[in-house]
């Protein structure tokens, strides 16, 4: 059964204050950042969080697992000694960009990496989200089509994937198509804003799941078709309206 929830703003000093106040309020899943989104900084150590909600933890937006660069690196392992520790159940990286390079050097790197980290919990599942900026048959830059996620999680028995239906639409994708063949046991469950158009590339998911370019039905269609163990909404959105989106998402999955 599919756990909703909503991004959960924190820091290190609040965090397990937080998360009980969050779980008496009736979450049972949410996502946060351990450290500075946008730094390579190494996450505070975190004591074992023993409490009832699933955590997915957001790897930092500047990290790009494509890039051999030390920080790059260093910092996709701190992120994963740090939910080890903590014992968060799924690491979220977004997918990267090969740059200028060849997509196969890009892929080559981000796959290196991806088995080290891999390795090093087992009770952590690593998953690649897909990019709003992704282009399925590209030869350069961005790695986050799902077309290039099933080519590179062929070579990744220990990772999964991230779907981002705000993602998906933006980057033009078929998702339908890639039902049953990807793990996908984490998505976020977001609606693009109002003038994203389908394929347009643009990264833009601030609102609630209700109100945003798609119709909130075929965004809901899409999580109730792939049931993930997980289902995030990264926008505008409470607690009360995840409970809403949750009532249709089961109602849709009974028809």
């Amino acid at each position: 059964m599919t756990k909703y929830g909503v991004q959960l703003s924190s820091n290190s000093k609040t965090l397990f204050h937080d998360l009980d106040a969050y779980e008496d309020a009736g979450g049972v899943a949410t996502q946060i950042f351990c450290s500075n989104p946008m730094a390579f900084a190494r996450p505070t150590v975190a004591k074992k969080y023993d409490g009832g909600v699933i955590v997915v933890v957001h790897a930092p937006l500047v990290i790009n697992l494509a890039d051999r660069a030390k920080r790059t690196r260093d910092s996709a392992r701190w992120q994963m000694e740090w939910c080890a520790g903590f014992g968060a159940q799924y690491l979220v990286f977004h997918s990267g960009s090969s740059k200028e390079a060849a997509h196969s050097d890009g892929i080559h790197n981000l796959v290196e990496i991806m088995l080290e980290l891999s390795e090093m919990s087992d009770k952590v599942t690593v998953c690649l989200e897909n990019a709003a900026s992704g282009k399925p048959y590209g030869t350069k830059g961005s790695l986050g089509s799902m077309t290039t996620l099933q080519k590179i999680l062929g070579q990744l028995p220990k990772a999964a994937v991230c779907l981002d239906t705000a993602h998906a639409w933006a980057c033009g994708e078929d998702v339908p198509k890639f039902l049953g063949k990807l793990p996908i046991p984490v998505m976020h469950f977001n609606n693009p804003d109002k003038g994203v158009l389908f394929g347009s590339h643009r990264d833009r998911h601030s609102g609630s799941v209700f109100s945003g370019e798609v119709d909130f039905l075929a965004v809901a269609e899409i999580v109730a078709a792939f049931r993930p163990k997980v289902a995030i909404a990264e926008g505008a959105d409470s607690l009360e309206t995840m409970s809403r989106a949750c009532v249709v998402v089961k109602s849709l999955r009974s028809t």
